[in-house]
């Protein structure tokens, strides 16, 4: 549960890092669940472009030159990841963007872009039945304050995977079963 809290301070701040209250951090995500996740959280902190609207599909997705453009100029891209954004790697190639990566998948591919600095954090979907429930845990803290377990640990695996405890994930990850 710590790193829980831990991993949603480590998001806020993200998300809160501007210098100035006037200024916001420009925000791509890939689909329009996480744009709505990071707009509720981020509030008037984040400037949130979503790159497959509501109506789209992220499966047969075909970015533009505006989305290059746009995640060129972002500071932070949250992506679902396990290859569910399958045109996403040629999309940031091609933009030259520079953002910091946030996901919410855990693999052994994601455990060398952490400790590379490539990918900031990660929700590991494991100890949250694969994603959804991690997303419903940030979004039930920010709206009304629940703590998973009651402020217990939740004894499932660590929620939040970052520099700090990559190397605790790896194996599993390396295993396929994280």
């Amino acid at each position: 549960m710590r790193r829980f809290r831990t991993g949603l301070v480590f998001l806020a701040l993200a998300i809160a890092f501007p210098a100035r209250a006037q200024d916001r951090i420009d925000v791509v995500a890939s689909f329009s669940i996480l744009g709505d996740f990071v707009q509720n959280v981020g509030g008037d902190r984040v400037n949130v472009s979503t790159l497959v609207g509501p109506d789209g599909d992220v499966h047969v997705y075909a970015p533009s030159p505006s989305d290059a453009r746009t995640i060129a100029q972002s500071k932070l891209l949250v992506i679902n990841g396990l290859g569910l954004e399958g045109w996403l790697p040629r999309l940031l190639q091609a933009s030259g963007s520079k953002a910091k990566i946030a996901t919410f998948d855990t693999n052994k591919q994601l455990v060398g872009a952490i400790q590379s600095g490539q990918v900031q954090w990660a929700v590991d979907q494991q100890p949250y039945l694969q994603g959804y429930l991690a997303v419903d845990g940030l979004w039930l803290y920010k709206t009304n304050g629940n703590v998973s377990g009651g402020g217990d640990p939740v004894l499932t695996g660590p929620a939040f995977i970052d520099s700090s405890n990559i190397a605790s994930v790896a194996q599993f990850a390396a295993n396929g079963t994280r």
